[in-house]
């Protein structure tokens, strides 16, 4: 490969070489010095590191000691002798503890490996063992008052001397080792530095030999190359290196410019003889063009002769011919445009959507269209020739046809409504136009039909019909039909002298499906309840959908109550079976109230009223149940409906609003959350709070409700206010009991929180201790899933319910708040701070934090500070205040008492 170089690159690549020797001699020197210096680097740090840790362990012996010894001296005095033995087993421990630091020592170092050192911390670990036994006779005797206990006590400093000295020893063999060591390394770095050096100088040696030896053979060849120029500049063709080999590029390269040169002085003579000859050959060949060149110019002069003469022909004819061409184009345009219309007329026949048929006066058809090949079911070719009527569907009589053939011939034209029958043998209806039509040349007569199916406007008719009385997703009876059907069964109760029941029925949870799972499959779960509604009942019996998720349903020919107890027990027993839809099973129920006829009422308004007062008394009786209309219910629950009607009116208008008390920091006074507060404000502007309405709606059910759009609207309220402040504030809202038996509760927040983009870990949800005992399996559950998803659990009004410590433990909680009651009787006296003390202490055993609810003085802020509480609300910090007066407070991010 060095032989293919250039002499310039072989000049360059010597000393270069040579260079990239050097470097590599350095380089390699480097490393292993770094090497050298990292390993003993490591072996100071290691055995430096252990010196120190060792060295700390003989301080805490002796400082663990001199404690041992202040406890001896003591025993007699103030500490009895249980004490003394707990206090006495710790300190001994301590020394335990340091034997197992050497033992665990011993094996992480390298000390096991120098057989000195290993018999010296041997040593050591078994002095330590003796003191330890030594500390404990003397901890034995000393607590049992022996008298030989001085004696013991000398006896133990004497053990803690020697140990003292054996770990002195064993840190001085330590030292010694490092130094050992560190000797070793230096020695083995300064032989490989001397190899090192020995191999970079015979590899230059050996470098230098070979450039002297390129060196001669250079001079050689460029020798050889001189001569071989001289011989070729005497004029001598054959000179010799065409087959010689150089050492050099240079040298070849010429040697091949010198071959090349030979040959281009060969091939010189030879084209000089072949340029000759081909002068000789154009001389010849010039003068033979010359003579055929004035030959072409007469051939010339004869052909534009005939030229001049067939021009003037050719004008003549062409003139002629332009004549009759525009004779043609008139006719031609004529015909075109004439062809035009009745194409057009063709086309707007053919692609019509009405069907068109032509007959001659004979009634035998003569064309139609492809439109009545679609609507009639026949090919073309099989109705040319033929009369209409064999499309006749028999509906009309004979008489029918007569009046419409005398019409036409009379008028010319008829169009009405007609049934016709297709191939298939379907009968449809149309609506047909006829025409008579006169050629204008002759008396012939001519009848054009158009007609169009108008069965999907017969169809959309009947729709209209069904939508007007039927309920579109069900399918059942709707408010309309079902008044008819009402009255109607009271017209013939009242003729007949008849009874019938009405049922009122209103879905349990609901609600849930539709927010939670979607509209659609809330649909489907209405049209299975709807069927199995229908299969509880009599055929003469009607079922219908009122609005949302009531039924109602008229059980005709009942003997008393008693008969419609029996219809809405299997009712509700058919609707709390679960339903498959979208692969999961989903439960649902219903509260059923009845009225009777006539022994109720017999108004339908009245029925209907009494029927949905019975269901609502069946709602605040638990759900799931029936019950039957009686009298009491008039006086006192119409103004419960009332309130239900003005709740359900509130939530539909929007007429509910939040406001933010701050839960504050008791340790810096900073504000860590709010808590979502809801307030009825009507259209007269006046406010109502939760007491006046909260309980009613948890009755009727319609808390769902009001929960969900308070825990949106606080999320919402939550999200847009971290994204302005430059600190994070957590949101507290507050969940009914009645929310918690609602299974999908943790899907629906999840579903709250991706749309409203709040971190789930500022979200607390806050439930009474009510709430958790009421059914602890299912809330575990629940409050399990919910703290899976980030979002932290206050358990709130603490103390003033039902508590439970083994239930209180099992559950995933992150706060206890102290009820107001507590709070507010605090006083210097003992017996009132028992309460709020155990509850804070409670809380710090079980890693919870506390926030104490209804703080209203100064003594009580700081009491809760000196127990440990963690969080105060109340109004000596602030009042539940409006969202914008919140954000004010918040941006300030501190409060003060007021």
């Amino acid at each position: 490969m060095f032989n293919r170089l250039s002499l310039r690159q072989k000049l360059i690549a010597v000393p270069v070489i040579g260079c990239f020797i050097v470097v590599i001699f350095i380089f390699a020197m480097l490393g292993l010095v770094n090497r050298q210096e990292e390993a003993m680097r490591q072996i100071v740090t290691e055995d430096l590191s252990s010196i120190a840790r060792n060295t700390s362990l003989l301080s805490d012996l002796s400082r663990n000691h001199v404690s041992f010894q202040e406890l001896l001296a003591r025993y007699q005095q103030q500490i009895d002798n249980f004490s003394l033995s707990n206090i006495g087993l710790s300190r001994i421990h301590v020394i335990y503890q340091i034997r197992d630091n050497l033992q665990l020592e011993s094996q992480l170092q390298r000390s096991t490996e120098i057989p000195r050192l290993s018999e010296a911390l041997k040593a050591l670990i078994d002095d330590l063992e003796g003191y330890a036994v030594s500390a404990e006779a003397t901890l034995e005797h000393a607590a049992d008052h022996h008298p030989a206990t001085p004696q013991m006590l000398l006896l133990l400093n004497r053990s803690f001397a020697n140990t003292h000295r054996q770990f002195i020893t064993f840190l001085e063999l330590m030292g010694q080792s490092i130094n050992d060591d560190t000797t070793a390394e230096l020695q083995a770095l300064e032989e490989e530095v001397i190899v090192f050096t020995m191999l970079m100088s015979l590899v230059l040696f050996m470098l230098l030999v070979f450039s002297f030896r390129q060196t001669g053979e250079f001079s050689s060849s460029l020798h050889r190359m001189i001569k071989a120029l001289n011989t070729l500049a005497s004029g001598e063709r054959r000179i010799g290196l065409r087959d010689r080999h150089f050492e050099t590029k240079e040298l070849q390269q010429m040697s091949e410019a010198i071959d090349c040169f030979q040959r281009s002085l060969v091939a010189l003579d030879i084209t000089q003889n072949k340029v000759e000859e081909t002068n000789k050959q154009l001389r010849q060949e010039i003068t033979f063009k010359e003579n055929a060149e004035s030959e072409l110019n007469n051939a010339l002069d004869a052909l534009q002769l005939a030229n001049d003469e067939l021009e003037n022909r050719v004008s003549e004819r062409t003139q002629e011919l332009a004549e009759i061409n525009d004779s043609l184009q008139q006719e031609v345009d004529f015909r075109r445009e004439a062809e035009k219309q009745l194409q057009l007329f063709k086309m707007a026949v053919h692609n019509t959507s009405e069907a068109v048929i032509i007959t001659d006066s004979d009634a035998c058809i003569l064309e139609v269209n492809p439109a009545y090949c679609q609507i009639t079911g026949y090919k073309r070719q099989e109705v040319l020739g033929k009369n209409p009527n064999i499309t006749r569907s028999d509906r009309h009589d004979s008489e029918f046809y007569r009046q419409m053939w005398e019409q036409l011939r009379q008028c010319g034209e008829w169009s009405g409504e007609i049934w016709d029958r297709r191939k298939s043998g379907d009968v449809f209806p149309k609506w047909l136009s006829i025409n008579a039509v006169n050629d204008g040349t002759s008396d012939h007569t001519y009848y054009v039909g158009v007609f169009m199916d108008i069965s999907r406007i017969k169809q959309a008719e009947q729709e209209l019909e069904r939508l007007a009385y039927y309920d579109p997703l069900t399918g059942l009876p709707n408010r309309v039909l079902f008044d008819d059907r009402l009255e109607q069964e009271i017209r013939t109760c009242t003729s007949d002298h008849g009874c019938f029941g009405l049922l009122y029925i209103d879905l349990d949870r609901f609600k849930y499906v539709n927010d939670t799972l979607g509209h659609s499959v809330g649909d489907e779960l209405l049209v299975e309840v709807g069927q199995r509604i229908k299969s509880c009942i009599r055929e003469p019996d009607t079922v219908a959908r009122m609005s949302g998720d009531e039924f109602t349903v008229i059980v005709r020919s009942v003997r008393g109550s008693d008969d419609m107890e029996v219809v809405a027990a299997k009712i509700i027993e058919q609707i709390e079976l679960p339903v498959q839809i979208a692969e999961r099973e989903i439960f649902v129920g219903a509260s059923i109230g009845i009225s009777l006829y006539p022994e109720h009422a017999s108004d339908s308004e009245l029925l209907k009223k009494y029927a949905d007062l019975a269901m609502y008394k069946a709602k605040e009786s638990g759900r799931g149940r029936y019950q039957v209309f009686n009298a009491d219910m008039t006086a006192v629950d119409l103004d419960r409906m009332a309130l239900t009607g003005q709740l359900k009116q509130a939530i539909s208008q929007k007429e509910f609003i939040l406001h933010y008390q701050p839960i504050v920091s008791i340790a810096d006074s900073s504000i860590s959350a709010v808590e979502a507060l809801i307030r009825w404000q009507p259209e007269d502007g006046r406010i109502i709070y939760p007491g006046d309405f909260i309980e009613h709606a948890e009755e009727t059910g319609l808390i769902h409700a009001i929960g969900d759009w308070v825990l949106e609207a606080a999320c919402e309220q939550a999200a847009i206010w971290n994204k302005q402040l430059k600190h994070p504030v957590a949101m507290a809202v507050n969940l009914s009991a009645v929310q918690f038996e609602n299974p999908e509760l943790p899907a629906y927040i999840a579903d709250i929180l991706n749309r409203t983009g709040l971190n789930p870990e500022l979200l607390h949800v806050e439930i009474t201790e009510t709430t958790v005992m009421k059914q602890p399996d299912q809330t575990e559950n629940l409050l399990r899933e919910i703290s899976a998803l980030g979002v932290k659990i206050s358990i709130d009004d603490f103390g003033a319910g039902y508590s439970s410590l083994s239930y209180l433990m099992r559950f995933t909680a992150n706060k206890l708040k102290i009820d107001r009651a507590f709070t507010q009787q605090l006083t210097e006296r003992r017996n009132d701070q028992i309460i709020p003390t155990a509850i804070i202490n409670l809380g710090s055993s079980l890693h919870l934090e506390t926030v104490a609810e209804g703080v209203e003085t100064e003594f009580q802020l700081q009491m809760l500070k000196d127990k440990g509480c963690t969080y105060a609300q109340g109004y000596l910090l602030s009042r539940p205040v409006s969202p914008d007066s919140a954000f004010e407070m918040l941006k300030q991010h501190w409060i003060r008492p007021s």
